[in-house]
C-alpha cells in the first residue's frame, strides 16, 4: 500500500468537514488476539499519507462551555492487537490456575485458551510513588491479554491513524539521562522492536519490545509504516517507524495555536509550516509553539490499564482528576534534549520532564489497514469523560 504523506493538517475547521464524510462498515474481528513474542519486525519502509476517503470519521469537535476548554472532542475507536491490561485478582476463580502455570521467558501463559502476563517488582519501571505495591502484594501478579482499543485520529482512504485509547505500559523516554532525539530514544526502540545500535543507551529489545508483545505476525501486517519527525527541539532525521508517540496536538485533531497553523508534506520541498499562510521557518515555528500558554485541554486527559499502573505508572489520586495519568507525547523542550513532552493527569499542554522519568505512561500510536480483518469497531469516546468516582 502506497499513498502521499501526510503529516497532519491541524486546522479545526478541516475536522468539521471531516464529520460529512461517509461513514462505512470495518471488517470482522479477528477471532484469535494471541500475540507472536517470536515475530521480530524488520525495519519499517515509510509510506505517506494523505486525506481522501473515510472509512470511519475524523475527531467531532462540538463547543462546550461547561469544558475548560470550550469544546468536547468525540472519537471512532477500533480494537486491534493485544496487551496486558486487566489484574486477575485472588478471588478470581482462575488465580489458583495462574499461580501453577508454566511461565515462558517473557512471563506469558496461556490458561484454557487465554494469555496472561506475570510481573514481579523487578519487572516494573518503578514502583516508587506507585501505591498499587506494597508489602501485601504476593511475589507475582498476573494480567489478562485483551483486545487493545484505539482512538481514530484521522482517516486516510483504507488506512487510519490511531492512538491507544489508554496508557498501555510504562517505560522512560530514554532510559539513562542523556541529551538525546526522538530517532535515539530508547523508547522509540522500545516500541518498534529495535537493536542495540539504533538508541543511545544501546539496548537491544528484539523481542522484547511493544510491537511483538501486541501484535500478531498477520496483524503486523495490517500496520502501515510512516516518516516521522522530532518536533520543538527534537533535531531528529525523518525516521521511518510503525509504531511512535504522537504530537500533543495530533489527539485532538484540532490547533491549539490559534487555528491558524497547517504543517504538511510537499513532495518536493519537504516539510514545509504555514501561519495565517504565511510560510514559517522552523525556528519561527517553535518560538511560536513556546509562546503559547498552558491550556487545560480536556481531550488530552488520559486514564491507565491495571498493567500499566502496575508497571509503574503514575495515576492521579486528587477528586478533581482521580485516574487519569500522565504519558509521553514526541517532542523535547527548546531549552534541551534531555527534557520531553509529556501530558499531565490535568490535561495541560507544553509540559515538560527529564527523559528519563520512571512514571509516564505510553499510548503508542501507529497508522493501520482499516480494511484488515484483525480490525474491528470499538464504538467511540469523548472528552467529556470525568474522574473515577
Amino acid at each position: 500500500m502506497s499513498t502521499t504523506k501526510k503529516l497532519f493538517a491541524i486546522v479545526a475547521n478541516m475536522i468539521l468537514a471531516a464529520i460529512m464524510l461517509p461513514a462505512l462498515t470495518i471488517s470482522s474481528p479477528q477471532e484469535a488476539y494471541a500475540a507472536d513474542t517470536n515475530q521480530l519486525m524488520a525495519p519499517p519502509r515509510g509510506t505517506s499519507l494523505v486525506p481522501q476517503s473515510a472509512d470511519v470519521s475524523n475527531p467531532r469537535v462540538e463547543a462546550n462551555s461547561s469544558m475548560a476548554s470550550g469544546s468536547v472532542v468525540t472519537w471512532d475507536c477500533v480494537r486491534f492487537g493485544s496487551y496486558p491490561q486487566t489484574e486477575v485478582k485472588p478471588s478470581d476463580s482462575v488465580y489458583a490456575a495462574l499461580e501453577s502455570a508454566s511461565w515462558n521467558d517473557f512471563g506469558d501463559a496461556t490458561v484454557s485458551g487465554v494469555k496472561y502476563r506475570r510481573i514481579s517488582r523487578e519487572d516494573v519501571t518503578t514502583y516508587f510513588p506507585n501505591k498499587s505495591w506494597n508489602d501485601n502484594w504476593p511475589t507475582y501478579r498476573y494480567f489478562r491479554y485483551e483486545p487493545v482499543k484505539w482512538r481514530v485520529l484521522d482517516v486516510s482512504g483504507d488506512t487510519a491513524y490511531v492512538v491507544a485509547d489508554i496508557a498501555l505500559d510504562c517505560r522512560m523516554y530514554n532510559e539513562r539521562p542523556s541529551e538525546i532525539t526522538w530517532e535515539t530514544s530508547s523508547v522509540r526502540s522500545w516500541l518498534n522492536g529495535y537493536s542495540a545500535a539504533v538508541n543511545e543507551p544501546g539496548i537491544n529489545y528484539g523481542a522484547r519490545s511493544f510491537v511483538s508483545t501486541a501484535f500478531s505476525s498477520g496483524e503486523k501486517e495490517a500496520i502501515v509504516a510512516s516518516s516521522t519527525l522530532g518536533f520543538s527541539n527534537d533535531e531528529s532525521g525523518e525516521t521511518q517507524d510503525n509504531v511512535f508517540l504522537i504530537e500533543q496536538s495530533h489527539i485532538v485533531g484540532y490547533d491549539f495555536y490559534d487555528n491558524e497553523v497547517n504543517v504538511f508534506d510537499d513532495d518536493e520541498k519537504g516539510i514545509r509550516v504555514y501561519w495565517n499562510g504565511v510560510e514559517l521557518t522552523w525556528e519561527q515555528f517553535n518560538a511560536l509553539e513556546e509562546s503559547r500558554n498552558q491550556t487545560v485541554v480536556e481531550a488530552l486527559r488520559c486514564k491507565t490499564s491495571d498493567y500499566a499502573n502496575a508497571m509503574g505508572v503514575y495515576k492521579e489520586s486528587d477528586a478533581d482528576y482521580r485516574g487519569f495519568c500522565q504519558w509521553w507525547t514526541r517532542g523535547s523542550s527548546s531549552e534541551a534534549n534531555d527534557f520531553q513532552n509529556f501530558i499531565p493527569p490535568e490535561g495541560e499542554t507544553n509540559c515538560y520532564i527529564q527523559a528519563d522519568c520512571d512514571n509516564c505512561g505510553i499510548r503508542p500510536g501507529l497508522w493501520l489497514d482499516i480494511d484488515s480483518p484483525y480490525v474491528s469497531n470499538a464504538g467511540t469516546v469523548s472528552s467529556d469523560e470525568g474522574p473515577d468516582a
